[in-house]
């Protein structure tokens, strides 16, 4: 099927590897929304997931912009989508219009990270949503976990009578080794923690951890 063709309402799935043209195939969605239904690019919204691919994604669609402007001050162009786009425009004029007004009001095109956007969104929905005006995304927790590990460690691990704290670090020797383990269990609020009988004292832990050496 042809880009040009490609209905502009529903669902469609791309699907493509690196190199087979995702990049052309979405710049030439942006435009025919622009032209054919009247979009502006406030309103068209574009994910990716980093900001290197955020920030080439604003540059070509901008670009497809320029290009397409060109064609319709009198230019030539060899893309089969702007001649396809630019043969079924009847009111050319108008459309010329909406390609100058989306390129002087592009800094305000809705291309985002997926975990910007979510940020923006929190950010300006705060009362329905429920959240602080300052509410932070943060892609990479490690530093942020590492440093509550830490901090457990020294506040329940590290003050263990010796014996019992020996065979612990036997086990566990790190707060590095036990993020580890606690790991694959981050982010699912489903499951259930289910511990041993606790003892009565300290000492009768002493004997446990004694006849696990």
């Amino acid at each position: 099927m042809q880009i040009e063709s490609v209905a502009l309402k529903g669902f469609n799935l791309i699907e493509a590897s690196a190199g087979t043209g995702k990049t052309y195939t979405l710049t030439s969605l942006y435009l025919r929304l622009l032209l054919e239904q009247g979009h502006s690019p406030d309103s068209i919204l574009v994910v990716t997931y980093t900001k290197a691919a955020t920030a080439e994604l604003k540059t070509r669609i901008r670009q497809r912009l320029l290009e397409a402007r060109t064609l319709f001050e009198g230019g030539v162009s060899t893309d089969p989508l702007l001649l396809a786009v630019y043969e079924k425009l009847q009111d050319r004029e108008r459309a010329h219009k909406r390609l100058d007004l989306a390129i002087a009001s592009f800094d305000r095109a809705a291309i985002f990270t997926i975990h910007g956007f979510c940020q923006r969104v929190l950010s300006e929905q705060a009362f329905e949503t429920g959240q602080a005006f300052q509410t932070e995304l943060v892609p990479d927790q490690g530093d942020r976990l590492q440093q509550i590990a830490d901090d457990f460690w020294r506040r329940e691990v590290a003050g263990l009578p010796p014996q019992f704290l020996q065979a612990f670090r036997d086990w566990i020797a790190t707060p590095e080794a036990l993020l580890s383990r606690l790991r694959p269990a981050l982010g699912k609020p489903y499951l259930g923690v289910k511990a041993a009988q606790w003892p009565e004292s300290f000492q009768q832990l002493e004997q446990q951890a004694l006849l696990l050496q």
